[in-house]
């Protein structure tokens, strides 16, 4: 979500219709809060709530504010606070969910068969090339003469691909433009788009599921936590074409304030589009066996700005945990990072990277079971330095999990700025 947003209106449990309260709701990207001039209990029910420190939780309010919208609250948790000075209680709701335009009963409801997000990151790993720039300069300086923007309908574009049995992705190009001929500023913008669509109604909980394994994969391709900006809900056998999509809004921790650069990204969509279909169909076929390791990965490859044994502990265990599910030979440790080795040595970084395997094993054994040093175990630089190797390897792991090849995986790393991400 791009800012904070709010709606005053009349709030209502829906098993109580005729009990409506004032107040208003506040969504921030954090936290979505209803506050409400009254509270769904008597007096007596409410004292006894605060006396007993009970935290009461409300699966579902509806809200009913200007122009005859509709708002939905998901499992939302109730705070009171009792005014001895007057006779107004105030209450408070905290809530995980929140759709805009639609009054739905529970977050399991199958109603759905489309959800559309964006991100900004998106347009950096797919550009959405649809809005063409020409820059002029001067002839006796390098200042830009004129600049021409234009746009084509035939431009626009979209991509579908199977992901699992009745769900397809949709990537798509869009582009806006703001203003008219008496404006003095015009804005040309562009986007690429993310939608998932299902043969069969879904509930957005199902369909939400879809969208942060999806971001995951993103996340992998960019090295960068995905921020969702919006995400949009469709009904389009009963929802009339014309109207409004349902928003829907709900907490997020991830923020990114990072500056984006595209050239560093493990890999943008053009470098595997040949082979995108096939690789984004295995990322969610395989998603029960890879969620462990995938999960380290990802939060071992993104950028911190410090560095620690556990980083070290994390990869060791994605990478004999790999070895075990995938390869599944009873070996230990050693003869299993060498096997990986071996498996990827025709890509270059790995071939050249000389991965002191016999002081991996012994610095895993001593921060894993606080074992007396020995000596000989890495730390400081040097232990940085090997589990720098060790993220390679297992990203070489995890890219051929979901059908890159040793060829490709090698193109890719081999880009010098994909390289320095890693390390």
């Amino acid at each position: 979500m791009k800012k904070n947003k709010e709606f005053k209106g009349l709030w209502y449990l829906p098993s109580n219709p005729e009990n409506k309260i004032g107040g208003t709701l506040i969504i921030k990207p954090e936290k979505i809060v209803l506050e409400l001039f009254g509270c769904y209990h008597t007096e007596s029910e409410s004292i006894k709530r605060i006396l007993e420190n009970k935290v009461s939780t409300v699966e579902t309010i509806y809200g009913d504010i200007n122009d005859n919208k509709k708002i939905t609250l998901f499992n939302c948790r109730e705070s009171l606070n009792i005014n001895s000075l007057n006779s107004v209680h105030l209450s408070t709701y905290e809530c995980l969910y929140t759709l805009e335009g639609l009054h739905l009963n529970s977050t399991e409801d199958k109603f759905f068969d489309k959800i559309s997000l964006f991100s900004p990151i998106f347009s950096q790993w797919k550009q959405p090339a649809i809005i063409e720039k020409s820059f002029y300069f001067g002839e006796l300086n390098n200042k830009v003469k004129k600049v021409e923007v234009s746009t084509d309908q035939d431009s626009y574009w979209k991509k579908n691909f199977d992901i699992t049995e009745g769900y397809q992705l949709t990537l798509s190009g869009e582009s806006q433009f703001n203003g008219n001929f008496e404006n003095t500023e015009f804005n040309f913008s562009q986007t690429t788009a993310l939608s998932i669509v299902c043969k069969e109604k879904k509930s957005f909980s199902v369909l939400l599921e879809k969208v942060f394994l999806t971001c995951k994969f993103i996340t992998l391709a960019t090295q960068i936590p995905v921020l969702i900006t919006e995400l949009f809900l469709y009904n389009q056998q009963n929802i009339p074409q014309n109207s409004d999509p349902i928003k829907l809004y709900f907490i997020s921790k991830k923020k990114s304030t990072q500056k984006v650069d595209s050239t560093n990204f493990l890999f943008t969509y053009d470098d595997i589009s040949d082979i995108f279909p096939e690789v984004i169909l295995k990322w969610f076929k395989e998603s029960d066996r890879l969620t462990p390791i995938r999960n380290h990965l990802i939060a071992s490859i993104q950028q911190k700005g410090y560095f620690s044994s556990l980083d070290f502990l994390t990869i060791i265990q994605s990478l004999e945990g790999y070895h075990q599910r995938f390869i599944g030979t009873d070996k230990i440790l050693k003869e299993r990072i060498n096997d990986l080795i071996n498996n990827f040595n025709a890509v270059h970084l790995i071939r050249n990277s000389n991965i002191k395997v016999d002081r991996v094993v012994k610095t895993r054994n001593y921060y894993s079971h606080f074992y007396d040093r020995k000596g000989n175990e890495l730390l400081g630089q040097e232990l940085l330095e090997e589990t720098n190797k060790l993220r390679v390897l297992l990203t070489c792991c995890v890219l051929s999990l979901i059908g890159i090849d040793n060829s490709k995986i090698n193109e890719i790393l081999n880009k010098k700025n994909s390289i320095k991400r890693l390390f």
